[in-house]
């Protein structure tokens, strides 16, 4: 059975200095950049999310970040000090290479409320003949900053990021140290997986198929089991639990539960699967993948400001 942990009580904690965090509850979503023509959101900056499209990032939430200065002088002292301890941990047949560290700071770029500008982290090797991007971190916020936050902290609860696990777990433990914060993981949860449907497999001015992925364990993909859905079909129940509704951008808990009833008895159906009881595993349609544990690649503007507002009102709230 589905179970409405968005619309309940669900918290969850961790910490960064004194402040303390906790997870929203969902019970309502407002699509933005999808459907609102006319939001600054979804015309002002188009060409700005260009450099973030067509990639693969792992999603983190990052606690709030202690004495970050956004002066050219801090952020340089900032690339200098990570430069110095990467080549302590860098092996001796990696001696040779040069390693560039650069912060720098996005103004362009904003998304939703919060009026803070966005930090890249870039981190390359460099050798006679080649060069490489070794780390591309975006440190962002979609949401205007807790007003019981001290301060000392600024607040860019999200992170993108391309790189290897061994990179990952090395620059973010740096970080960690540099602006004594906490980086994790982003997970999807079964919930998260069923607004995500819901809200982008419903879109109209789109005909190609979503092609869903279910397993009975998480991380095991070998087993998953992979469906293609027409989209016309999920519209065809969207309009039919939504009715009198469907022009109304707020998307509702019930609303969602009440699809992915009709949703799985159709799966069902034509597939002879009962879905209930397995996991997502990953999203799938032409311009747009998300996959568990938080993966994604999107080759559309409007629909990765969509995903970033809906993960980032889902974050962690520290005070």
């Amino acid at each position: 059975m589905f179970q409405s942990t968005r619309s309940t009580s669900e918290t969850s904690s961790q910490s960064s200095g004194n402040s303390q965090g906790f997870r929203i509850k969902r019970s309502s979503y407002t699509r933005k950049s999808l459907d609102d023509p006319e939001s600054t959101e979804s015309s002002d900056n188009e060409n700005d999310f260009e450099p973030f499209l067509k990639k693969s990032w792992d999603i983190y939430s990052v606690s709030p970040l202690y004495r970050l200065d956004y002066s050219d002088i801090h952020l340089k002292r900032c690339s200098k000090w990570l430069r110095e301890q990467i080549v302590n941990y860098v092996s001796e047949k990696k001696k040779d290479y040069e390693y560039l560290v650069q912060f720098s700071l996005i103004k362009s770029l904003k998304i939703g409320g919060n009026k803070n500008d966005y930090v890249k982290v870039e981190i390359q090797s460099k050798s006679a003949d080649k060069t490489s991007i070794l780390y591309e971190g975006i440190l962002l916020a979609t949401r205007e900053r807790p007003p019981k936050l001290h301060p000392a902290f600024t607040y860019l609860p999200t992170l993108m990021a391309r790189c290897s696990q061994d990179s990952a777990n090395i620059v973010h433990g740096l970080l960690q140290k540099l602006f004594d914060c906490k980086i994790c993981k982003s997970h999807l949860t079964t919930i998260d997986f069923k607004w995500l449907i819901a809200i982008f497999c419903t879109d109209l001015r789109v005909s190609k198929p979503v092609t869903i992925s279910y397993t009975n364990r998480f991380k095991d993909e070998k087993n998953a089991i992979n469906l293609e859905i027409p989209l016309d079909s999920s519209n065809k129940i969207w309009n039919r639990v939504r009715g009198e509704n469907g022009e109304n951008l707020t998307v509702t808990a019930e609303e969602v539960l009440e699809f992915h009833s009709l949703f799985n008895k159709i799966i069902e159906k034509y597939f002879e699967i009962n879905v209930e009881r397995l996991h997502f595993t990953k999203i799938k349609m032409y311009n747009f993948t998300v996959s568990y544990p938080f993966k994604i690649q999107i080759n559309d503007s409007r629909l990765l400001k969509e995903l970033l507002l809906f993960q980032g009102e889902d974050s962690i709230i520290f005070y």
